[in-house]
């Protein structure tokens, strides 16, 4: 029972926060397709275990100070935020209501959010309940607050270069 509850309440925010995104948007975007990026934003967190062991392997003879900087920027942020933005770019980009600055936050949101959910999974199976609700106060919101931006000025970027 404690495990289906933890489960739970690691998916709970993720749930949420997609609600709200999708809600503030005066013009929704077809569920289908926030779904679709939501799944390929899981999909995303394959390769970002694999990369986030590969450079930590590398960093770890590095001592603390510097080790802690390159595994924070470039094992977590570079690799996911990197790998969150090739699913718009290999995805979102692609379809054609993908024209204005609220559906990069929308597509945005839901690549980070499908990342975060299993991500947040795989750490409260082992955590437990107190991993799942620090998660879903901390790092579930911060992954949003992440693609949103990140779908912005993607999405500012795909407008000016499809006008030139």
């Amino acid at each position: 029972m404690t495990v289906v509850l933890t489960i739970l309440a690691s998916l709970l925010p993720t749930a949420l926060l997609m609600w709200l995104f999708y809600r503030s948007d005066l013009f929704p975007e077809p569920p289908r397709l926030l779904l679709r990026t939501f799944g390929f934003g899981v999909l995303a967190t394959v390769p970002a275990v694999a990369l986030e062991a590969l450079f930590s392997s590398i960093f770890s003879p590095l001592g603390n100070p510097a080790r802690s900087l390159l595994e924070a920027f470039v094992t977590a942020a570079l690799v996911e935020e990197s790998l969150k933005l090739l699913v718009l770019r290999g995805y979102s980009f692609r379809k054609s209501s993908f024209d204005e600055p609220m559906d990069g936050i929308q597509y945005g949101v839901a690549s980070a959010l499908g990342f975060a959910t299993l991500e947040n999974v795989l750490y409260v199976v082992d955590g437990g309940l107190g991993d799942a609700v620090m998660r879903g106060m901390l790092s579930v919101p911060g992954h949003a607050s992440w693609g949103a931006m990140l779908g912005f000025f993607a999405i500012q970027w795909w407008i000016d270069w499809k006008k030139t």
